[in-house]
């Protein structure tokens, strides 16, 4: 009996393992600011140091299967080798990688900082 539970512990962390993997880009790709919303059109490259935050919140967080209900859109995003992250528009510590479709969970710190990098350009949240 003892076998078949710890079997059956083993597998289900296997399965959780499996269906999620983390993320992991290059620090030294640069990181660019999408923020098409209403009248707003922003396309910047973010600075050196910019980068190299939004990267550091982003790597080694896992990537889950999710159904949140806070919107994303690719239009408000940071694009990182072609790829983009979108933060939740609404007040959600969750950011979307739009390749993937699954989603990083981030801290109400990380997300002021991010926040913070849109505003410093022009963008603003809550954008719903």
């Amino acid at each position: 009996m003892k076998k078949l539970i710890l079997s059956f512990i083993i597998l289900a962390l296997v399965f959780v393992l499996c269906s999620c993997g983390f993320v992991r880009i290059d620090n030294d790709l640069s990181v660019q600011l999408v923020y098409k919303y209403v009248d707003t059109d922003i396309e910047v490259e973010l600075t050196t140091k910019e980068a190299k935050e939004i990267i550091k919140i982003l790597n080694n967080k896992a990537l889950v299967r999710d159904n949140p209900s806070c919107g994303f859109d690719e239009n408000i995003a940071f694009v990182i080798n072609g790829n983009a992250y979108s933060p939740a528009r609404d007040d959600c510590c969750i950011i979307k990688d739009c390749e993937s479709g699954k989603y990083i969970s981030i801290t109400q710190e990380e997300r002021d900082y991010i926040e913070k990098v849109f505003s410093n350009y022009g963008g603003h949240f809550p954008c719903v």
